[in-house]
């Protein structure tokens, strides 16, 4: 993600937090020594530097290192011809002295004074043989003119002066743009050392260090560099990319913001703004931020594909933006089409799947066509990346086991794995197949240490798209499975391609991938309604049950300290624990009308992160509320998102817990089915609306199930108020709820349809 900056940065700047009221000490040979005026502004402590040369001269007038320090504090502040002027009176007052040629040096090539320039520094070099600096403001010079004999001289100036940070910055940079980074990495490292407070220096290693994996230093080194008074465009976008790749949107908003602030012709800083704003659920300033970028630079595709899939909001404020919402996302991907067609853009292959249509799937409808649509585009872009990188071609297996390659983002604690992937992991007969799992995403934990050893092979951290696919593609599998297509970049970049005969996609992301690359579908029968194949491209596998071995948690409850969640003890709790873009405007007036009937009570609203969505919904929630004359305040909490076992105890204290309209929550419902919550039950039109449903039917308790609001608002009052009701269904719960449980049959279904696909494949392929 981070566009490395090579730029030769030379500005100086003060620490991070120094002593203004006196020299910098530093320690040396177990004794604080104070440094000197040159010695501080080497070091980047450019207002220290400055007091001290003042002090110096205000004893001794003559001092004339002090008075080349500040000459150079002066260039450093832009008083370009008072420097140069003070240099020059400084080198007619002490002609043999090498530091007022480096000085006069500096101040004639900021002029444009370049051979004067190298003159003085050839004057300074001579008078002085022993010191590298000379040479180094030489090698610099040759840098800048492109001359082949800088690498050469930057060398000489070390073996000189092994501790010139400033030869070290400039040799890192030129080993960074070789791509020797073994080599630049030293270099910036030990530019670092010398110059602690050099925001150039600090910059490029952080950097360099972001680009290599060392995300834990790069931070540390990139916010030593934020810090200093002089903001760094490269320093800032940097940190901010480090954020993005954290989720931590806010932060990264305001790091592109001073980033832009320093320099506006950046599309690039432009294009992640957009993408971290959108993080933020703030779509319209997304869109606006991706057009700029676009206006800045009309060839690049990345803020193009962004600004198409930022016409889908997150938390939709109102009913008609949500349904606008689809038309603009139609619109916009057939004009990526067309323009794709026409421009051969030089980020093309970036930008498949950089951002994606997740927030399509949370609003209501079948959105098979545009999604078939988008799921062309970007097959044919990345078959044209593929075969620019040389992905090998497919090739046909017939071993002694059929070889099934997993291909997840969430090999980890993660509600995609728990849901169905640990399952498959755990049963699939490993006397009939043999599996891989490719883990794309960037968690590791105990999930993954298991599923490690329960697998052939488990492959991590192969790098960017090309690397996974050539990985895959050598691995001959006959059965590639993606279980959640849509919900992470490289995962959505492989699955856009054909790697195996057979691959198929599952419901970690309960929606049609559009994919022509998808042969098949993995879905449920207790969640998918009568006219099931007609929203999907690829053929529906629907298999019996719920669709999976589900294993419990067995978690020990933990009982809420209600005070601290702000919630008086006894109030009737009403658990609505979807994200907050499960929530559609349509839907804020039935809790309003519920809160209405079952006053008092609680609904009980989770902030998951980042929790500038939660803040939407509920900004939204309180209009809805004011809009009725009902106390929002008296009727709805949000609280912070819950461990484990705090929100099993959440679930023993509720009187229900509520499923999401139109987008339920498979695993959410799961664990109110594990402690006995009752459930009130939503039966949308589409898998991703039937989980609840689903699992209550398969629990043979399908009166608690609605498919109006009216009916929802009924059967919510209902449990509140009739006490008998309510404790007949956790009984049913209880009783009924070990049917639910490893269902071994859907692993035996599922094993049943892998061997058939490979074999009818097989036979096609024969014939």
């Amino acid at each position: 993600m981070l566009r490395w900056i090579r730029t030769v940065l030379s500005r100086s700047s003060k620490p991070d937090s120094p002593d203004r009221n006196a020299s910098r000490a530093r320690e040396s040979g177990g004794t604080a020594r104070v440094l000197s005026p040159l010695e501080l502004f080497r070091g980047g402590w450019l207002e220290e530097a400055q007091s001290a040369a003042d002090a110096a001269l205000a004893t001794d007038v003559q001092d004339v290192e002090s008075s080349v320090v500040r000459a150079l504090c002066m260039l450093e502040k832009g008083r370009h011809q008072e420097a140069l002027l003070l240099m020059r009176r400084t080198v007619q007052r002490a002609p043999t002295h090498p530091q007022a040629h480096l000085g006069l040096g500096r101040a004639l090539q900021i002029t444009g004074q370049h051979q004067g320039a190298a003159d003085a520094f050839k004057r300074a070099a001579a008078l002085d043989p022993t010191d590298g600096e000379p040479i180094m403001e030489l090698a610099r010079q040759a840098l800048g003119s492109g001359r082949p004999q800088a690498l050469e001289q930057l060398e000489q100036a070390l073996r000189l002066s092994p501790d010139l940070g400033m030869a070290h910055l400039l040799l890192g940079n030129v080993h960074l743009g070789h791509g020797r980074m073994r080599d630049a990495e030293r270099h910036l490292r030990a530019a670092v050392t010398a110059m602690p407070a050099h925001a150039g220096a600090l910059c490029n290693l952080g950097g360099l260090l972001k680009d290599t994996g060392n995300i834990v230093e790069a931070t540390e080194v990139l916010e030593r560099a934020v810090a200093l008074p002089i903001k760094l465009a490269p320093a800032t976008f940097n940190l901010a990319m480090l954020r993005i790749d954290q989720q931590r949107w806010s932060e990264a908003v305001e790091l592109l913001r001073h980033s832009i602030a320093a320099d506006r012709k950046q599309p690039d800083a432009y294009h992640w703004l957009a993408t971290a704003l959108m993080g933020l659920g703030d779509a319209g300033e997304a869109r606006k931020a991706y057009q700029t970028a676009i206006r800045l630079d009309p060839k690049l595709a990345r803020p193009r594909w962004g600004f198409a899939m930022a016409q889908l909001p997150a938390v939709p404020q109102t009913a008609d933006e949500q349904r606008m919402a689809i038309s603009a996302f139609r619109r916009e991907v057939e004009r990526l089409k067309h323009w794709f067609t026409r421009c051969s853009a030089p980020d093309k292959y970036q930008t498949v799947a950089a951002q994606q249509p997740y927030y399509l799937a949370y609003i209501p409808g079948n959105h098979s066509e545009v999604l078939t649509e988008y799921g062309r585009l970007c097959t044919t872009l990345m078959a044209e990346a593929a075969n620019k990188e040389g992905v090998p071609l497919l090739r046909s297996t017939a071993g002694t086991k059929y070889r099934v390659g997993i291909v997840s983002a969430h090999v980890s604690n993660h509600s995609v794995w728990n849901a169905f992937v640990r399952g498959w992991i755990e049963h699939l007969d490993s006397n009939t197949f043999e599996l891989e799992i490719f883990h794309v995403g960037p968690q590791r934990d105990e999930q993954t240490q298991w599923a490690s050893s329960r697998v052939k092979r488990l492959h991590f951290a192969l790098g960017n798209w090309s690397h996974w696919a050539k990985a895959i593609a050598r691995g001959q599998f006959d059965v590639l499975i993606y279980p959640e297509v849509g919900m992470n970049s490289t995962t959505a970049q492989l699955a856009s391609l054909r790697l195996a005969p057979v691959q198929l996609a599952a419901w970690g992301h309960p929606i049609t991938t559009g994919l022509p690359t998808i042969d098949g579908f993995v879905s449920a029968r207790a969640f998918e309604p009568m006219d099931a194949a007609d929203h999907y491209t690829e053929q529906l596998i629907a298999l019996p049950g719920i669709g999976c071995c589900y294993r419990p948690f067995d978690s020990v409850a933990t009982p809420p300290d209600m005070a601290a969640l702000g919630l008086r003890a006894g109030e009737r709790l009403l658990l609505c624990p979807g994200t907050p873009f499960k929530y559609g405007p349509e839907e804020d007036a039935l809790f309003v009308e519920i809160a209405r009937r079952c006053s008092p009570c609680k609904l009980l609203f989770f902030r998951s992160r980042p929790v500038e969505l939660a803040a939407l919904l509920e900004r939204r929630l309180r209009r809805a509320f004011d809009a009725r004359h009902l106390s929002f305040d008296d009727h709805v909490r949000f609280v912070p998102h819950q461990t484990q076992s705090n929100f099993f105890g959440l679930l023993d204290q509720a009187i229900a817990c509520l499923d999401t309209i139109e987008f339920s929550g498979f695993n959410t419902l799961m664990q109110a089915i594990e402690r006995g919550a009752p459930i009130v039950a939503w039966e949308g039109k589409h898998m991703r609306g039937r989980f609840g449903s689903g699992i209550l039917r398969e629990l043979g308790v399908s009166e608690w199930i609605a498919d109006t609001h009216e009916s929802y608002a009924d059967l919510v009052s209902k449990l509140v108020e009739d006490v008998t009701a309510r404790s007949a269904f956790k009984e049913a719960i209880v009783a009924r709820r070990p049917s639910l449980f490893g269902q071994q049959a859907s692993i035996d279904a599922l094993s049943k349809h892998l061997i058939d696909l490979v074999g009818a494949k097989r036979q096609g392929t024969s014939a």
